[in-house]
């Protein structure tokens, strides 16, 4: 992908801001700014990663729901990949000044979705392997997370 604003159009430190969690300080960050910066100077636009966080938090949600361990695996490396593509769509939109008020709003709307998405998926899977109680659970956790 080439450069198409040049690289004076891309502004670094405007697209971090501060960290919230302790994960995302240890981790999420350190990955996710260097691979931002650099998408930064491509035609990806912040609506690509926030697309590419739902689908792969969705196809989190999905493997996590089957019960079965290699797919509870795979389920929990895809949700880490859905939350780096939900720090990288924020940290594009600021280095590009993309950032807009409706692009904040559709953005917490995927990541609700997402997010929602895997808390079931991990419900069902922890029923499906015989844990009784888990249904419960999950709407409570839901619930509360809503």
């Amino acid at each position: 992908m080439r450069d198409l604003a040049g690289p004076q159009a891309i502004d670094a430190g405007r697209a971090e801001k501060p960290v919230k969690t302790l994960f995302g300080w240890l981790l999420f960050r350190r990955i996710s700014l260097p691979i931002s910066l650099r998408l930064a100077r491509t035609r990806i636009r912040p609506w690509h990663l926030t697309a590419l966080g739902l689908f792969s938090g969705l196809g989190a949600g999905a493997l996590l729901g089957t019960g079965r361990r290699p797919a509870l695996v795979a389920g929990g490396l895809l949700a880490l990949v859905a939350k780096l593509f939900d720090a990288m769509d924020g940290e594009v939109a600021r280095a590009k000044h993309l950032d807009t008020s409706r692009g904040y709003v559709v953005d917490g709307l995927c990541d609700r979705l997402r997010d929602v998405a895997m808390l079931v998926g991990a419900g069902i899977g922890a029923y499906r392997t015989g844990n009784v109680v888990a249904l419960e659970w999950t709407i409570g956790a839901v619930a509360g997370y809503l």
